[in-house]
């Protein structure tokens, strides 16, 4: 019963971010130098206990889903999400102590505290905006005006993803 309540909550908190990530992308207008990303929250935050095949799949189809229902360029998000699943385990190893990797943790606030949750989030979006700009650029170069695209869009995303772990996530934990 427990595992078909983890199934169900993870196919939930999907369809969550996936409908938030084309509501924000479809029908608010951040400019050019702008890109709103909430699903790498979901990616960066799934429980450690869910094999990474799972999880790298689940990360390319809601990459890809988000291509096709947004307009973008099909694959751009699809590689920058399955990159980033298969970073989250690395991040997750390099920022938990080694007498915490026993166990079903989900790495937000609640279970890594608020600096380790910090590193976590910059570090995983950093890689997927980088890696988004090289895929839109097909460059592994950066100008002046994609530096500035990342940078913006990383405030805007980190401080986005940040209200949202902890006004939806923390806040049933306290």
């Amino acid at each position: 019963m427990k595992n078909s309540n983890s199934i169900s909550s993870d196919i939930i908190l999907f369809i969550s971010f996936l409908i938030a990530q084309i509501l924000l992308t479809n029908f608010i207008d951040f400019g050019p130098l702008v890109f709103i990303s909430v699903y790498p929250l979901y990616i960066l935050t799934r429980p450690r206990h869910i094999n990474s095949v799972v999880s790298i799949v689940t990360a390319f189809i809601l990459g890809f889903l988000t291509d096709y229902f947004t307009g973008s360029i099909l694959g751009i998000n699809a590689a920058a999400a399955t990159l980033l699943a298969f970073a989250q385990p690395l991040l997750l190893k390099v920022v938990t102590r080694k007498e915490s990797n026993e166990g079903p943790l989900r790495p937000g606030i609640a279970d890594l505290g608020f600096r380790r949750f910090i590193i976590i989030l910059l570090s995983g979006l950093i890689l997927h905006h980088i890696a988004i700009i090289w895929l839109e650029n097909f460059s592994l170069q950066i100008d002046f005006y994609s530096f500035l695209r990342i940078l913006i869009s990383l405030v805007l995303n980190f401080i986005l993803l940040t209200m949202i772990e902890f006004g939806i996530f923390y806040k049933n934990l306290r």
